[in-house]
């Protein structure tokens, strides 16, 4: 069965059948934990709308305005959350984008520092000094793996053999540091590309001669510090993904009953 990635859906398949994606099925298992995130969004937006209606009016606002900018307020989290995505897309693709110029003109190797449109870019700087000191060679870019034995899909950001022999996956995250849930997400990719392999969207194996990974990376390129997180208990995260995926599972079928 040959697997493909349809890239205006999104979607994972294996044979023409749909794969459960990765990244759905964690969140949907472990969803980020964004209440205070959210509520303090609410805050914000709230005294930033008192304080233009007191700076134009000279005094406080009436109850009904009031009432009116609280309304608002409880969807405030979601324009934030638009603008934090459109920015965390940006930079993730300038990250891949960099690796992949590791790859295809300097041989993987990551001291690829005659690219004045990088320096500009604050993460990707802080993550190629990294790497420079960290990586021997980066050995793919948006790798896309698959379980069939899981049935379920992914695309890792990237791998790399480590200066110390380990095989190393990394993803790259918007957020402002790296968490439990990110990890459980890249063991899952670890687990399909000790299955199969990498793959281009198209199901077409590039060539890596490491498939099991030693240690895992989450790089939190919305943190000041954008150094790459490691963990190094791979089998017992991939046990953990594991049960994410019975738990999806179960509540899918909970869900169509």
């Amino acid at each position: 069965m040959k697997y493909q990635f349809d890239e205006k859906n999104h979607l994972h398949s294996l044979g023409g059948k749909p794969l459960i994606g990765t990244s759905t099925l964690i969140k949907d298992v472990m969803p980020p934990f964004l209440a205070k995130w959210g509520a303090q969004c609410a805050v914000d937006y709230t005294k930033k709308e008192i304080e233009a209606c007191m700076t134009e009016t000279g005094t406080q606002p009436e109850l009904s305005v009031l009432t009116g900018i609280l309304d608002n307020a409880v969807n405030a989290w979601t324009k934030v959350r638009k603008e934090a995505a459109d920015k965390g897309t940006d930079m993730h693709a300038e990250l891949e984008k960099y690796v992949k110029s590791c790859i295809e003109k300097n041989n993987g190797n990551p001291d690829w520092r005659d690219r004045p449109d990088m320096e500009e870019v604050h993460a990707v700087k802080k993550f190629r000094d990294w790497a420079c000191d960290n990586v021997e060679r980066f050995t793919f870019s948006e790798g896309y793996c698959y379980s069939d034995e899981l049935w379920v899909g992914g695309i890792c950001d990237a791998g790399a053999v480590m200066k110390d022999g380990k095989f190393a996956l990394f993803d790259f995250k918007s957020s402002k540091d790296a968490y439990f849930n990110q990890y459980i997400q890249v063991a899952g990719y670890s687990l399909q590309i000790a299955e199969h392999g990498v793959f281009d969207k198209d199901g077409n194996a590039i060539p890596t001669t490491n498939v099991k990974a030693e240690v895992l990376y989450i790089v939190p390129f919305g943190a000041k510090d954008v150094t790459p997180r490691p963990q190094y208990d791979v089998e017992g995260l991939q046990q953990a993904f594991k049960s994410c995926v019975g738990i999806y599972k179960s509540l899918q079928a909970f869900s169509n009953k």
